[in-house]
């Protein structure tokens, strides 16, 4: 009783995907004693069994054992997760992007930006505190472009966006996956 079982399924190929190195701490410190604690690799043959067996929909995602629920912190993770499987573990999806998506493969959560500016203009602000605050949130950087307003893709971006003022920043609609900011 209370030995509580915790396997994460990943995929080390995402390489920017979240994990549950935090959710693991926040046990440990709430005194929940956990037996087993390992990480399963989706493409391998039991990786493949557990998606199978928990109806897993996004990467990374953790099992946890119901022996949980001996603890007083139980429902506080539980609220996250989906209901106990028939074998015994809650699922708990990944807490922040990015994550894998099962059945398309497809890594969500990887938010790319792009900034409109005007490169002679020396006075002009910077959007770099804007991009810190978007990182210091946890939100996932991918790829990057910069666009000088007076360049052709600048040109396109300006009139596609209707961008009135400099700097300007473009971002992929992958962030609405975030909580915030």
């Amino acid at each position: 009783i209370g030995k509580v079982s915790l396997i994460e399924l990943r995929d080390s190929k995402c390489v920017k995907c979240s994990g549950f190195s935090l959710l693991r701490d926040y046990l440990g410190k709430a005194g929940v004693r956990v037996f087993e604690n390992r990480s399963v690799e989706v493409d391998s043959p039991e990786g493949k069994k557990l998606l199978t067996e928990h109806k897993v929909e996004k990467i990374p995602s953790l099992l946890i054992s119901k022996d949980l629920d001996y603890y007083k912190t139980a429902p506080q993770v539980i609220n996250s997760s989906k209901a106990l499987s028939s074998s015994g573990y809650y699922l708990v999806p990944p807490l922040t992007p990015p994550y894998s998506e099962v059945a398309s493969g497809i890594t969500r959560g990887i938010v790319n930006v792009t900034i409109v500016l005007d490169s002679s203009c020396a006075e002009c602000s910077s959007i770099e505190p804007v991009l810190g605050f978007l990182q210091q949130n946890s939100v996932s950087i991918g790829d990057r472009k910069e666009l000088d307003y007076s360049s052709e893709d600048g040109k396109k971006a300006v009139s596609d966006y209707g961008i009135k003022k400099l700097p300007a920043l473009l971002i992929s609609d992958e962030v609405i996956l975030y909580d915030r900011p």
